[in-house]
């Protein structure tokens, strides 16, 4: 059986201090529940795009994870016009 990948399986910290901050900047404070439903919507969308680019390509999970990171930040950067 296949295992998460370390990019995907640390996110979950790097996620919940990304929601944190959303909240201090609305100076509001989600209940729990909402919270956790935030943090897993991410995190299952996360996934199912590195399993779905691994199916496509027949590549490990881990080596999927990268290439999306990767491609995210080429386009981020070209869209700023470096």
């Amino acid at each position: 059986m296949p295992s998460v990948p370390d990019i995907l399986a640390n996110a979950g910290g790097v996620v919940a201090s990304y929601l944190e901050w959303v909240q201090n900047l609305q100076r509001q404070r989600w209940p729990d529940e909402r919270m956790t439903a935030e943090l897993l919507q991410i995190l299952e969308r996360a996934w199912r795009a590195v399993r779905d680019r691994a199916e496509e390509r027949s590549l490990s999970y881990r080596v999927s994870a990268y290439t999306l990171a990767l491609e995210r930040v080429c386009d981020a950067i070209r869209r700023r016009g470096f």
